[in-house]
């Protein structure tokens, strides 16, 4: 029998992530114990540079998201003004 998995949180259906501490919350129990323990054992200089490679993907990821959703927008309104 397989058991459902239950969150470490005590994060409700229906909870706004606007309260800073839910978000607390949420991020201090993203990871098991042992990754933790894991990261902590790989060292400064390793985490500084993981830290710098994850952030550096995280802002392009973005930037291409929000560039791809502004193109998005504005074919939708170029079809709009043929449309009438």
């Amino acid at each position: 029998m397989v058991r459902p998995s239950i969150p470490p949180w005590n994060i409700k259906q229906g909870d706004v992530m606007t309260d800073p501490s839910l978000c607390r919350e949420l991020l201090k129990c993203a990871i098991t114990p042992a990754e933790v323990d894991r990261l902590r054992a790989s060292g400064c200089e390793n985490l500084y540079l993981q830290l710098a490679i994850h952030l550096v993907g995280f802002v392009a990821t973005c930037n291409v998201i929000l560039h791809n959703w502004y193109s998005l927008a504005q074919k939708e309104e170029e079809y709009q003004c043929f449309k009438t």
